[in-house]
């Protein structure tokens, strides 16, 4: 049953507040942002585009399920949250949270959420078999939407649920490759309600907007191949629609004295190699 919670319209806009939410056409998931990844997001955002998961995805999807019941972690309902939250409790649970103020939304792994006097602790945490550098922003957005004093919950202001004062935010963020935890990394986003580093803050903005350059495409066609295909084109449930248009750039030779230029198209393998 807590398999079915945590998988059910992950990564969806399920929420009723959603659909009639001013923002709506203007947000995007914060697991967008760990990898660029043009063509998919034009498909399934844009055109809301549904295939079938590949293997590695749906093997992706059970490993996130039986973590998530090994470390203990609960599907409560928001109203539920908050309250067990506000009434002391430390608690360890998934949900669908989003910003207004950044237009991003996000369903982490694990959040655990404990107040202390002022202070309300937070701590994000997000599994991947190996990651990469980019990966973390991923896991900064999430901790940037849950910086945001109006952050929400399910349809729940979460800051205003748990506590009747204003509480001073820390966040951490760990990263964790299930394949071999032991190289967990854990950092510092917020201390105190200030970001520990900027310069973080503004890659999360930059790659959001890079994004958000993508929201009115619907040619996905002539978009080049997500980098992430390149390195295992398999493990996206787009790529047997993707591969059938591979952009093909030409390649231009100087022929003679005189400066003339003979195009050609690249070959498929070219194109990919690109």
């Amino acid at each position: 049953m807590l398999t079915q919670q945590l998988t059910k319209n992950r990564g969806l806009w399920a929420k009723e507040s959603c659909q009639s939410c001013v923002y709506q056409k203007a947000c995007m998931g914060a697991s967008w942002l760990g990898r660029y990844r043009p063509r998919a997001f034009v498909m399934q955002r844009n055109l809301l585009m549904r295939v079938e998961s590949s293997p590695k995805q749906r093997q992706g999807t059970e490993s996130h399920a039986q973590l998530a019941e090994k470390r203990g972690v609960e599907a409560p309902t928001p109203e539920e949250a908050c309250n067990r939250i506000r009434a002391g409790e430390r608690l360890l649970f998934t949900q669908a949270f989003c910003s207004k103020l950044y237009r991003l939304y996000c369903h982490p792994d694990a959040v655990e959420i404990q107040i202390d006097g002022e202070t309300v602790n937070i701590s994000i945490t997000e599994d991947k078999a190996n990651y990469r550098g980019e990966d973390w922003l991923q896991l900064l957005a999430e901790g940037l939407i849950l910086s945001d004093p109006k952050v929400m919950v399910g349809d729940l202001y979460l800051f205003d649920r748990i506590s009747d004062m204003p509480l001073k935010v820390n966040i951490k963020t760990t990263l964790v490759p299930y394949m071999n935890p032991k190289y967990a990394i854990a950092k510092d986003f917020v201390r105190e309600g200030s970001f520990v580093d900027k310069a973080l803050v503004m890659a999360v903005l930059k790659r959001r907007n890079k994004y958000a350059d993508l929201f009115h495409v619907t040619n996905w066609q002539g978009l080049p191949l997500c980098p992430s295909c390149k390195e295992d084109a398999t493990w996206c449930g787009f790529w047997p629609v993707c591969c059938e248009h591979v952009p093909r750039p030409t390649k231009q030779t100087k022929l003679g004295s005189f400066g003339v230029r003979k195009r050609r198209y690249l070959t498929r393998q070219e194109a990919l190699s690109r």
